[in-house]
């Protein structure tokens, strides 16, 4: 069975430590940001105030994943929504966040944009910045195969053992960041 190409962003899969992985933290969601942000998208830090937005490529450090994002309607309504769509108009003097799996030590499951070689694992490689599904909310962004051995973002730890995922083609791997903004950098096997 072939794998299907569906890329979907970065899902949290485990934790390093065990236990419960999904460690969310809000951040500000910077002032009109022109751009969407979907579930599973990558995020960079802006400067100091604990704001965030999208990468413009696949190797800028990350502060971690985006997971929905709160802000309140002019009207006063508070709204949650799995994407920020890009010139939502907020409540003046309200702040629009996102969620953010901020922690260092998430394993996270992302599809590989190309064929995957057993050979990856414990290689390091980038992630391409996707575009998302205005649907779903969910995100594009896919591991770039074509970086794996060069990129310097995301380590790879295994691919996804299930029946629904095979290697070769746009194969799910589990990733961690080998560049965090909340950590140095890993280094190799």
């Amino acid at each position: 069975m072939a794998n299907r190409n569906a890329p979907s962003g970065l899902r949290v899969a485990q934790h390093m430590s065990g236990g419960t992985p999904g460690r969310l933290n809000r951040y500000a969601i910077v002032g009109g940001l022109a751009k969407n942000i979907y579930t599973g998208d990558v995020l960079i830090p802006v400067n100091t105030d604990k704001r965030v937005t999208r990468p413009t490529a696949g190797t800028e450090r990350p502060i971690g994943v985006a997971d929905g994002v709160y802000y309140v309607m002019p009207d006063g309504s508070p709204k949650f929504e799995r994407f920020w769509p890009t010139g939502q108009t907020i409540q003046t003097g309200s702040v629009a966040e996102c969620n953010v799996y901020d922690d260092p030590f998430t394993v996270f499951e992302i599809q590989s944009n190309g064929t995957f070689a057993l050979a990856d694992i414990g290689a390091f490689a980038d992630y391409t910045v996707g575009t998302g599904n205005n649907f779903t909310g969910q995100s594009g962004d896919e591991l770039s195969e074509s970086s794996v051995g060069s990129g310097a973002t995301l380590k790879i730890l295994d691919y996804v053992r299930r029946p629904d995922n095979e290697i070769g083609l746009y194969t799910k791997v589990l990733v961690s960041f080998a560049i965090h903004y909340l950590r140095g950098a890993q280094t190799a096997i």
